[in-house]
């Protein structure tokens, strides 16, 4: 079966989500989380004027856009194993690896937005039940 045939199991909470893909799950937290923010601040200040003129080719801002999601949105894997069975833990090296898969990637990035979506609508409400009481 192909990878981009596996419909995701998802699975919601408040601080994050899980994304089953087969026998491996996802734990992806919400896009422009705090951590995220700073990451992509840190990463992409280097190159700001060349991505105001346009001058990053796109396989650089592909590379650069997994490099930023690693770690604090795509946060860990569950169930990897080596070609043994053994279980290993997740890397920044694994998620990259991954991210790789473009189907996979933009499941991820899908899946974050939809936590954001979700956490900003938790947070309007509580706002206006404040302002209500």
């Amino acid at each position: 079966m192909k990878l981009s045939q596996v419909k995701p199991k998802i699975i919601e909470s408040e601080v994050f989500g899980s994304v089953d893909f087969g026998d491996l799950r996802y734990r992806i937290a919400p896009l422009n989380n705090p951590e995220h923010v700073k990451k992509s601040k840190r990463l992409l200040k280097p190159i700001q004027d060349e991505l105001n003129n346009d001058e990053v080719d796109a396989a650089e801002l592909d590379n650069l856009s997994s490099e930023v999601l690693v770690g604090v949105v795509l946060i860990d894997m569950e169930n990897l194993t080596d070609d043994d069975g053994e279980p290993i833990p997740f890397t920044d090296e694994i998620g990259l690896e991954v991210l790789k898969n473009q189907h996979i990637k933009k499941e991820v990035v899908a899946f974050a937005q939809k936590l954001e979506s979700k956490q900003y609508k938790v947070k309007k409400e509580a706002i206006e039940n404040i302002k209500k009481s």
